[in-house]
């Protein structure tokens, strides 16, 4: 992931309104309890291939430099999928990070670990929620692209999924960050930026920007 303070946005969870149009079975249950956040996640099982996921979000986010996609995911101890995938739509399907065993999911399978199929390693613990994440760049999503669809897949076994979203670099950090640049390294429109901040007291006590 990206170094630095997080801001989350949520895209996902049971407390949100349906973004886009939802496709497959969503279906929300109250275990395992607690859900990760609010009071229910999604149980998702099959004895294969099986997903549940949004699209045609025209008001979907616009990736940002540094943003980091997450989701967080409950394995059944029990049963265990073989392998859970995350899919992004920003216009077409070409954006997957999957975990587990490889080259399972036939969704543009391909030997190549590549951005629109990109291994990320084993399956994370089973009996505890775990957070799945890989960087904007890591599944070939440019900053300026929105994220129009999310989808959950999974290969076989039980998982419970919570919400999902983009862990964003805080935007305070940011600025904080180029304001430890001298001024000759930064550029015009960080300059404007921290001027901004130092009007507005965001970041005061800055006395080259006065």
């Amino acid at each position: 992931e990206a170094a630095g303070a997080r801001a989350e946005e949520r895209l996902v969870d049971e407390d949100l309104p349906a973004r886009g149009s939802r496709k497959e079975a969503w279906t929300f249950v109250d275990a395992p309890a607690p859900a990760h956040s609010g009071k229910k996640s999604r149980l998702q099982e099959s004895a294969g291939l099986v997903q549940h996921y949004y699209d045609s979000d025209a008001g979907g986010p616009l990736a940002e430099a540094g943003d980091t996609l997450y989701g967080w995911i409950y394995l059944d101890p029990a049963s265990p999928p073989r392998a859970v995938m995350l899919q992004y739509n920003t216009g077409d399907w070409k954006h997957r990070a999957y975990w587990g065993e490889k080259n399972l999911i036939e969704y543009a399978k391909t030997d190549k670990d590549e951005p629109v199929y990109r291994y990320m390693g084993p399956l994370p613990a089973a009996g505890q929620w775990v957070r799945l994440s890989a960087d904007i760049g890591a599944v070939g999503i440019a900053p300026g692209l929105r994220i129009q669809g999310v989808a959950f897949s999974q290969y076989g076994g039980r998982a419970w999924w919570d919400d999902a979203g983009l862990l964003r670099v805080d935007p305070l950090d940011k600025l904080r960050r180029v304001a430890a640049l001298t001024p000759e390294l930064r550029t015009p429109e960080q300059t404007r930026s921290l001027q901004r901040a130092y009007r507005s007291k965001a970041l005061p006590g800055f006395a080259d920007l006065e």
